[in-house]
């Protein structure tokens, strides 16, 4: 299938991928030495937080668990329908036959796809727009992080320049030209 071998070449960073406990293995560590046992019941819908070791493996999240899997194990997820504002989101995937999944409905139907090229293209824009507003948040927090702390910094130079105008000042005065008379002669 050629949309198969396109899929495995684009980023999944962003995607949701189905996961069956009978076709693909879940690990714990990032190492993939611990298994995860995927329920018969649970759900398998996973959203890719990140891929890593040359793009073969997926950090993957469902819920507040993440978990590791390869990524030639899983079934990508292409997106038809996707609301930021609501993060209301339908996706379409190949398992035996094309198969519909609205996470607001939470339900399953088989579907015949006319125009998969199609169905592709408005994927990749989808998930071209989920990469972008991630890496935009990720953006804004490094430098927010940076503006931070630059600011800091400000405020420690100017907490050093104004101790130092201070010690100068008692030490041109009396009081502490007595004091600098005193520390000479002890050492």
């Amino acid at each position: 299938m050629q949309v198969k071998e396109f899929l495995a070449t684009v980023s999944y960073e962003c995607m949701y991928v189905k996961v069956y406990s009978d076709t693909g293995n879940l690990y714990i560590d990032k190492n993939m030495q611990k298994k995860y046992i995927l329920d018969d019941h649970h759900e398998g819908i996973f959203e890719v937080i990140y891929e890593f070791d040359h793009k073969e493996k997926l950090a993957i999240k469902n819920q507040n668990q993440i978990l590791y899997a390869n990524k030639h194990e899983v079934i990508p997820m292409l997106f038809s329908d996707y609301d930021i504002r609501t993060n209301k989101w339908t996706v379409f995937f190949y398992h035996k036959q094309w198969i519909k999944y609205n996470n607001e409905e939470n339900k399953y139907c088989e579907v015949n796809i006319s125009n998969l090229w199609e169905l592709l293209a408005k994927h990749l824009k989808i998930l071209n727009e989920l990469q972008n507003q991630k890496y935009v948040l990720s953006m804004k927090k490094l430098l927010g992080d940076n503006i931070k702390k630059r600011e800091d910094i400000i405020k420690l130079s100017n907490g050093k320049d104004s101790i130092l105008k201070r010690y100068l000042k008692l030490r041109q005065s009396k009081l502490g030209r007595i004091q600098v008379k005193l520390w000479e002669s002890r050492s």
